[in-house]
Order: structure tokens, then sequence, then C-alpha cells
């Protein structure tokens, strides 16, 4: 379930220069302009001058907003036509896949830099882009929530508070592009599991540095805490569409899903028998098999609700996703009614931490969801404070 994609570019450049600037500067990346006389639309009260460029079998679409007065969330230029072209089902390795990316990251560093840009936003229909668009200036009080890719001037950044403060944790990218601008990326997969990994070394960068330790699973055991239940159990699972997928998750990612286990030993919504994933039997290498694996068989159905689950820490057990009947709660669907801004996959690792032991029973078990029910009593900061003292 991967969105449809738009990279906004914001920016007061004018017109003529701006559609001139970019042209050059997708030719100096490594794209083909298939003609440099635009096409002019009308779109209600705004009027757009598309261009096309493409490489190889691979094109994107140019839309300059020609309007004298755009309306704030309104950008100069939109690009479209990403698609699968970095969001491809599962990017297979030795393909042209990561020639693709390269020619993507420096025409958005490029196109910042030479268009002067005070935020140019990767946008994705299926992260709720619309959070990520100014509706009113300045820019940086009018955005609800960062996207995953972004580029900010340093004034946009100062107004959003800092890095720091884009995420619920540190960015996995950061770049200064040239001085006066900073593009960052939160997640280590903002476009599915293709494996690429942008520059730190590159023309068009003045510095650029990984949060290593962000999202790493090296020393993690993983594992689907589905596979002991047998057909017919009910469960509940957090799901993560394709494009939010990464190795930690937010809470906003998160999905709650209540599930069955079917015949073939896939998991189905509870209350319309929608395909969500495949249960994983065998002991995967690394999180992206595990991940790969879950979305391998999807049957071709009308109606499916395709996720790959956050829960793959091998320290949650069965017992925190199994359910005795649809209706029924568990610790999985406690935490998710908290009222917190604590990592709640981050917590169910912790708790699981405790079901790991030798003398665990299901009193044992009985506390921790009785636990979570004060929990969810409480209000606010002190439900945040009660968690990261004695639950983390």
């Amino acid at each position: 379930m991967t969105g449809a994609i738009t990279v906004a570019l914001y920016s007061g450049t004018a017109l003529p220069t701006a559609v001139e600037t970019t042209l050059e500067v997708s030719e100096t990346a490594g794209l083909s302009v298939n003609s440099k006389e635009g096409t002019v639309n009308e779109v209600g009260d705004n009027q757009y001058c598309e261009y096309t460029v493409s490489k190889d079998r691979s094109s994107l679409r140019y839309d300059f907003n020609q309007s004298d007065e755009r309306s704030p969330d309104e950008p100069l230029l939109s690009i479209d036509g990403f698609g699968d072209t970095v969001h491809p089902k599962w990017a297979q390795q030795d393909t042209d896949y990561d020639e693709w990316m390269d020619i993507v990251f420096e025409l958005v560093c490029r196109l910042a830099t030479q268009l002067d840009a005070n935020y140019v936003a990767w946008l994705n229909t299926a992260r709720d882009p619309m959070s990520a668009v100014p509706e009113d200036r300045p820019i940086g009080e009018a955005i609800e929530r960062a996207p995953v890719f972004g580029v900010y001037s340093d004034e946009v950044l100062d107004d959003l508070g800092g890095t720091d403060a884009l995420f619920d944790r540190e960015p996995w990218y950061v770049a200064d592009i040239d001085g006066e601008r900073t593009l960052i990326i939160e997640s280590e997969q903002p476009w599915v599991e293709g494996g690429w990994r942008p520059p730190t070394d590159a023309p068009y960068l003045d510095s650029a540095e990984f949060q290593e330790d962000v999202n790493s699973d090296q020393s993690v055991g993983l594992s689907d805490p589905f596979a002991a239940l047998e057909t017919g159990e009910y469960g509940a699972d957090l799901g993560v569409v394709p494009d939010d997928i990464a190795g930690e998750f937010t809470n906003d990612a998160l999905r709650l899903r209540r599930v069955r286990v079917d015949d073939d030993r896939n998991l189905r919504r509870i209350d319309d028998n929608a395909f969500v994933r495949n249960i994983v039997d065998e002991e995967p290498a690394d999180q992206i098999e595990l991940i790969q694996a879950m979305l391998s068989e999807i049957p071709r159905e009308p109606n499916t609700d395709e996720h790959a689950s956050a829960l793959l820490h091998d320290a949650i057990p069965p017992s925190f996703v199994r359910l005795d009947d649809p209706d029924d709660e568990n610790v999985v669907t406690k935490v998710m009614d908290l009222e917190t801004d604590v990592n709640k996959q981050n917590l169910l690792v912790s708790l699981g931490g405790v079901a790991q032991q030798d003398d665990f029973t299901k009193e044992d078990l009985a506390s921790i969801e009785s636990a979570l029910d004060t929990l969810a009593d409480l209000e606010g900061e002190n439900v945040d404070a009660y968690i990261r003292q004695n639950l983390l």
C-alpha cells in the first residue's frame, strides 16, 4: 500500500527563472528534458505549466504554478511521477534502483539551493500529506507534522524548534546543503526496503551524517509472535503501512488490527475478513527479510488491508498478542489505549523482557494488564513519567 508521492518546493523565485533553472538542474542530475516547451493546464483558480523529464524508463512531471497570487499551500513547483520508481514493491539489488535514487536525491538538493527554497516537502498520500503542507505563513508555524524527507531554510527550521524537535527520535540523516538549508530524513526506510543510502560526500552537499544508532536492529532478535497461534485463533497486531516501515516505529505509524489466523496462515481482519499479512513461521535473517515475508503472498482480492507488523522483537511473546475472543483485551490493545508520547513499540519490548523470565506466570501477565489499566486512568505527563521510571 504505497501512496502517490509529490515533492513540493516552496520558493519566491520568479517563474521564468525557476523554469529555466529547473530544466538546467535536471540535466546536471542526469535527466533528459523531453521538451522545453511547457504545456499549460488550468485547475480551479490555478494555472500550471507542465514539463516532463526522464531517465531510461522512468519519468517525472514538473508542474510550475503560474498564478500571480498563490495560496500559502500552493508550492512554486510540484514534482510527480515517482510512484513505484522510489517505492518499488520490494527493490532488488543489482538493479538501476540505486542509480535512480541518487538522481532523485541530487535533483531535490540542487533545486532547493538553485531555486532558493524556503521549504521542500516529500509528500506521500499514505502518510497524511496535508499535515506537512503549510496552510499559512510563516511556514514553520503552519506545518502540523514534518515530512519524512524535508529541506528547511534556517528560518523555517528555527520556527519548527530545530532538528531535534521535528520527530519523537533523532532523525536518521541530516545534511547541510548550502549553509542556509538543512535536509533531514526521519527514518532509514522512507522508500520501503530499497537499501539505498544518501551520500555523505557530494558536490552539492556542504556536510552530511547518519545517526548510525537510530533504527539499528543488529543486536535485536526477530520473530513473529503470531507463529505460535493456531488456525482460527484471534489476536491483536500492530500494523504499519509499507511507507511507514522503519527500524523504530512512531506511535502515529501504528495501527491496531484485530485479526484471526486463516487456513493459509494469513492474518485477516476480524471485522471484514480483509487480508492483512502472512504469518512468518521461519526465523528471519534480518528485519528486511521478516517484513518481506509478511507481505510475500498477497491474495488477489478486492478488499485487502496490507500491513507489516511492528511486533518484530522476539521479546514480545504470543501471550501479548493472543485474544480469547474477538472483543477481548490483551497487553497490545491496552498499550495502544494509553494516552502517551512514549514510544509504544519500545514499551511493548520492555514489557516483553519481563515476560521472558523463566518464572513468568499467567498471574504475572494479569499483573501487567492490570498495571496498564491503572495507567489508562492517569492523565498527561503522569503517564509518561510513570512509564519512563517504572516500565522502560
